[in-house]
C-alpha cells in the first residue's frame, strides 16, 4: 500500500492538473472559491477590480437561471 501512495504522490501535480470537476446541478460547488474552472480557478484570485464577494456561500447554481444561462 505504501508503494501505491508513494507513486501517487510522485505524479499528483500532473494528475491534479488534469482532473475535471463534475458540477452536477451546481448546488455544491462554491462559485468564487472552488477550482471548478481549471487554470482560471478559483475565480476570486483572478479579479482585477475590488469586488464585493459574499461569505463564500454563493454556488454555481446561484449564478445561473433555470435554463442554465449565466
Amino acid at each position: 500500500m505504501f508503494q501505491l501512495w508513494k507513486g501517487t504522490c510522485l505524479v499528483w501535480k500532473d494528475t491534479h492538473r488534469n482532473l475535471i470537476w463534475n458540477i452536477g446541478d451546481g448546488c455544491h460547488v462554491r462559485f468564487w472559491y472552488d477550482p471548478w474552472l481549471g487554470d482560471l480557478s478559483p475565480i476570486v484570485k483572478n479579479l482585477v477590480v475590488d469586488t464585493y464577494i459574499d461569505d463564500g456561500a454563493t454556488t454555481v447554481a446561484d449564478m445561473a437561471n433555470e435554463f442554465g444561462q449565466w
